[in-house]
């Protein structure tokens, strides 16, 4: 899977007004009810920008909802400089960008084309309003072209699209299968990735647990951010 740092890098003039079409349009969203309960909804709930994270952290952000007529087909997150005409993202959000509903209802084809038609318009409209930009896609949006064809071959601003690689570790075997030697993550890993996982399983004061406690998960995580001196 991908990650894709978009990065808008000459400015333009700054408009106060985000622009619809005949089909999308963008509307303010709020970090309540209805925001997490659509990301639930979408099929890969991000928990950077759930409420409960992002409330945590003393950003200048704004939300968004794409609607295509009066139904949400996604939303958007993006960190603000504090004069709130540069996207510049924030480290401890590792995926902010855009997330789309769950389109169970379409096939493969029309999920590709739906997918292209609202990235496309969601980049025209940041590459409008903004200065600069900069946005870390989620690894599940596999398809950059919405972003990647805006003014593609014109001399006008464009996006600079750089592709990272996100591994998954499915951690369900661990639980579900007792041997570890016959565990995917475990066959797959590093001699010394292996030395540490004998090593966990051995311990057994290491538990773990479903939590919502917010507050000690950023602790954690600063702690491992500063640690590493990022």
């Amino acid at each position: 899977m991908i990650i894709q740092i978009i990065r808008f890098q000459h400015g333009t003039l700054l408009q106060k007004k985000m622009f619809k079409d005949n089909k999308y349009n963008l509307k303010e969203a709020k970090l309540n009810f209805k925001w997490d309960e659509f990301l639930e909804r979408s099929g890969n709930p991000n928990p950077y920008v759930s409420s409960d994270f992002l409330n945590s952290l003393d950003l200048n952000k704004k939300l968004l909802f794409c609607l295509k007529g009066k139904e949400i087909v996604a939303g958007i997150v993006i960190i603000l400089s504090n004069d709130s005409q540069k996207i510049i993202g924030n480290d401890l959000i590792v995926y902010d960008g855009v997330f789309f509903r769950n389109f169970e209802n379409l096939n493969q084809s029309q999920k590709y084309s739906e997918k292209l038609q609202i990235l496309s318009f969601i980049g025209t409209q940041l590459i409008n309003n903004f200065n600069e930009i900069s946005l870390k896609l989620d690894p599940i949006i596999d398809d950059i072209r919405g972003f990647s064809w805006i003014n593609h071959n014109t001399k006008k601003q464009k996006y600079n699209c750089r592709v990272k690689y996100t591994s998954y570790i499915d951690l369900n075997e661990f639980t579900e299968i007792n041997d570890y030697n016959n565990i995917k993550a475990f066959k797959n890993s590093s001699v010394s990735r292996k030395q540490e996982i004998r090593k966990a399983l051995k311990n057994k004061e290491i538990k773990t647990r479903i939590s919502h406690n917010i507050e000690k998960f950023m602790d954690l995580y600063e702690y491992n951010f500063a640690k590493q001196d990022i």
